[in-house]
């Protein structure tokens, strides 16, 4: 029987040597990489960063904000970012989600709003980019910054503009999971110098990471690629989900996913500025970016296409030109767990994803804030979507999904 991983690590094992013995002297990748980056955007500073977190953390600092000034941002969100909002001395108010898309809600927004607000954060969350026709309308009524997070959206457009475009200046995350994996190397993108300049003094402090500590970074992406590869995943890693499973035990969750407050996501000991040989990477990445996003556009309009009308199960809403890159294919079941189960058991490994809900607030006064994402997290899994998935294994996700909600 074959089986479906749920995921792929984009990076090669080809890319990974080839970026050894790629042509250019010492240094010459770092900023070549970032132009590329920003013409690609199509915004004039990309500034690189040790990761997602540090790009969002330098951008805090950029704009200076004073203190106890409130972002709004989705209560939907990754644990540290409401963390590096605290630790810069500002307040993060968190709005509700809207159900079918798992965005930020709009109309949410406006009503959070207050004389102390200063900026909204909308994350364009799964690949999927928020509405920033409404977000910019509240801003520049408000008179209000937009901090975009694209750590989930890298290639992804809104209306014909890439996201990380669209707002006064946006972060990337570029970990061995995502679309762009360059070893955990992030980005700032911007059009102003201020916010350049200032994001990259933030920078200039911070070590480079050693060759100890980037081949074990490598050693890991690797590992992942190679667990997934097909005869690999077959013969031991699906066996060994399906026994686990039983016993509500997920070990490639436990492997991947970071415990909220494992860290102090502002320690600036943990920055470790990317290689040379990260960026040759990014080129490589880069390059092959648009098509592997078409592929993931494909299968996922395919998924919604196979799923929208089975009854027990809510897919993600369609989205008009091209808003959903599909970085994950999230739908919302009742007994989640064993509808985890009974889909391994067919062949098809899933996720939960690694977000969380109004992080760092007790739960009840959360779950009054955040009816939908509480609810959508309870229900939440993720199916495959990545590109090298084809048609036909498309199909037998489809065929699987059915068979385990409406069993014959």
């Amino acid at each position: 029987m074959k089986t479906i991983p749920r995921f792929i690590a984009p990076m090669t094992f080809g890319e990974s040597f080839a970026a050894l013995f790629s042509s250019g002297s010492y240094g010459s990748a770092e900023p070549g990489f970032s132009k590329r980056f920003a013409e690609y955007l199509g915004v004039d500073y990309a500034i690189p960063a040790p990761s997602g977190r540090f790009a969002f953390a330098a951008i805090l600092q950029a704009l200076a904000f004073p203190k106890g000034g409130e972002i709004i941002l989705p209560a939907l969100t990754f644990h540290s970012i409401p963390q590096l909002i605290r630790q810069a001395g500002l307040v993060p108010v968190f709005v509700d989600i809207e159900p079918d898309t798992c965005c930020i809600d709009p109309v949410r927004i406006e009503a959070a709003v207050t004389n102390k607000t200063v900026a909204i954060l909308p994350t364009h969350l799964y690949g999927r980019s928020c509405d920033m026709k409404a977000v910019g309308r509240i801003a520049e009524k408000r008179g209000l910054r937009i901090i975009e997070d694209c750590a989930q959206s890298c290639g992804g457009q809104w209306r014909g503009r890439k996201t990380g475009s669209i707002g006064d200046a946006a972060y990337f995350s570029f970990g061995p999971t995502k679309n762009l994996a360059v070893l955990w190397a992030g980005m700032v993108t911007t059009g102003s110098p201020e916010i350049a300049q200032k994001a990259s003094a933030y920078f200039q402090s911070l070590e480079h990471i050693s060759a100890f500590a980037l081949s074990r970074r490598l050693v890991f992406a690797l590992a992942m690629r190679f667990v997934t590869q097909p005869w690999f995943w077959r013969i031991f890693m699906a066996p060994a989900l399906r026994w686990l499973s039983k016993k509500k035990i997920d070990p490639i969750e436990k492997l991947t996913a970071e415990t909220p407050g494992a860290q102090n996501p502002a320690d600036r000991k943990a920055g470790l500025m990317p290689s040379e040989y990260q960026w040759r990477i990014g080129f490589s990445q880069l390059a092959g970016l648009d098509q592997s996003n078409a592929r993931r556009i494909e299968n996922g309009v395919r998924l919604i296409e196979l799923l929208q009308n089975v009854e027990g199960i809510t897919a993600p809403r369609p989205a008009p030109d091209r808003e959903n890159i599909f970085m994950s294919f999230p739908v919302q079941v009742e007994n989640r767990d064993d509808f985890r189960q009974r889909l391994l058991a067919l062949g098809v490994d899933t996720a939960t994803g690694y977000m969380s809900v109004c992080p760092g607030m007790p739960e009840p006064d959360a779950q009054k804030i955040a009816p939908a994402a509480f609810e959508a997290m309870r229900k939440m899994v993720h199916l495959p979507v990545y590109p090298e998935l084809s048609s036909a294994d498309i199909e037998r996700i489809a065929v699987a999904v059915k068979t385990v909600i409406i069993p014959n």
